[in-house]
């Protein structure tokens, strides 16, 4: 557990560590966005990560609501 990590070793985690811990546990949603900022020169804050990665599971979330609701569409228009 990444809290009792942090206990043991007495020292801050930095906004790089918490980033790739995070990123461990992301699903494979969040694969198209993990790239772009890992490649990144500057580190995000953990709030700035936060804020994207809300983003594109809202994202996500409406495109997925949207091939739902056209596939159900499209499948009550063949009958």
């Amino acid at each position: 557990m990444l809290a009792n990590k942090i206990f043991i070793i007495d020292q801050p985690l930095s906004d790089d560590d918490l980033t790739l811990h995070i990123f461990h546990g992301l699903g494979a949603d969040f694969r198209e966005i993990v790239a772009p900022i890992r490649a990144r020169e500057n580190s995000l804050t953990f709030e700035e990560l936060h804020d994207l990665l809300i983003g594109h599971e809202s994202c996500n979330s409406a495109a997925s609501s949207l091939y739902k609701l056209h596939n159900s569409h499209k499948a009550e228009s063949t009958w």
